[in-house]
């Protein structure tokens, strides 16, 4: 097996409570999910080392919260050594925000 990372079509909704909308200004009064990530679908081979660039609310933290199990995607699958099983994910990965 070459790949050690699978993200597969991989989609995440948000549907923040209408008070956060509030306090930012954002109209969310009909409970209109906001899209962090979309099909977002790539490998990573066993060796290889993976960056994440992108702007701010690109949803790269998202994607990495994904990966390590402490969010569910809405929509798609990771595979970890072939499998989606959680607990190998979490024995093998780890995640370190800088904001938490």
């Amino acid at each position: 097996m070459r790949h050690i990372l699978e993200v597969n079509r991989v989609t995440k909704d948000f549907t923040p409570p209408l008070s956060f909308g509030k306090l930012l200004k954002l109209d969310f009064k009909r409970g209109i999910p906001v899209r962090a990530l979309e099909d977002v679908s790539f490998c990573l081979e066993r060796g290889k080392i993976l960056a994440v660039l992108g702007p701010n609310g690109a949803g790269k933290t998202t994607l990495l919260k994904i990966i390590a199990t402490l969010l569910l995607p809405n929509k798609g699958a990771v595979f970890f050594n072939g499998s989606d099983l959680e607990e190998k994910i979490k024995m093998s990965v780890g995640l370190v925000a800088e904001e938490e």
